[in-house]
């Protein structure tokens, strides 16, 4: 049985996400220490402790957990509140930054509410900056959209998470991203209404499905329940433990092989998608 569709995760599957959040923290800790003469490392270590306890004692921490919601990308990512399940949040973002930034400076002796703000702004400018996909992503890619139609599956905020795939580059392959917290989804992977929410996008039945991520949990077997193939893109040599994938690859590059190989995929009669 050959594929009709392909699901693929995006951080840390398709883009590089904690390269681009390190990339952001760095560029921002540098900028503190040529106004300040801060101890960057200082800086960053202090603002990632205050951001995760404010994170963590939000009355929206909740919500935030459901969808894969993390507290970097509530310091870094741009909003728009209109699809959101989670009343208030929104607007609360701006307090949470101010705060963690001003606690963060305090914490290596600085005192300056108006500097707080220039490193939170700087910091979201380089947040939702390019965000880079993997080396081997984009050849992959164009490989498989011959052959099958596909989609996004990604945890996250959907504005946020929508700006990513748009700075990567990537959204032309797809005909639809689905994000956890979009307002007629509200849960993340491994619930499976975001897997459903992109199978009827696509018009794609789960037996001839495949989803790709580097999660087991939200990745794999969330896509196991519900009858797809899952593989799993283990590009760090982790330990699967008692999972049990369909298919494990270590790059994105031995994709298009590995479902030739299987024959969910058909060199000789690849077709273009519709």
């Amino acid at each position: 049985m050959t594929l009709d569709a392909i699901l693929f995760d995006f951080d840390d599957t398709l883009s590089a996400e904690d390269e681009s959040v390190a990339t952001a923290f760095l560029a921002v800790g540098e900028l503190a220490r040529q106004q300040s003469g801060v101890d960057p490392e200082r800086l960053i270590n202090a603002l990632r402790q205050r951001a995760g306890e404010m994170w963590r004692g939000s009355p929206f921490i909740g919500y935030c957990r459901s969808i894969g919601f993390s507290s970097w990308e509530g310091l870094g990512g741009l909003f728009d509140g209109s699809h959101s399940n989670a009343p208030g949040l929104v607007e609360w973002i701006p307090d949470y930054r101010h705060g963690a930034w001003v606690q963060a400076l305090a914490a290596v002796g600085i005192q300056d509410e108006a500097f707080a703000d220039e490193l939170a702004a700087a910091f979201v400018e380089q947040g939702s900056g390019p965000h880079v996909p993997y080396p081997d992503a984009e050849q992959t890619l164009t490989e498989l959209a011959g052959h099958c139609r596909m989609a996004i599956v990604t945890n996250g905020f959907p504005s946020v998470q929508r700006t990513k795939v748009e700075k990567c580059g990537l959204g032309h392959f797809f005909e639809a991203v689905v994000v956890s917290g979009d307002i007629e989804i509200g849960v993340g992977k491994p619930d499976p209404r975001p897997f459903l929410s992109a199978l009827e996008a696509l018009g794609a039945d789960p037996s001839r499905t495949a989803m790709i991520g580097n999660s087991l949990t939200n990745d794999v077997a969330g896509a196991q329940k519900l009858g797809l193939h899952a593989i799993w893109v283990n590009r760090t040599d982790e330990n699967p433990g008692e999972a049990r994938p369909d298919a494990e690859i270590s790059s994105l590059s031995e994709l298009p092989g590995l479902l030739y190989e299987r024959g969910l995929l058909i060199r000789s009669t690849a077709r273009h998608r519709s």
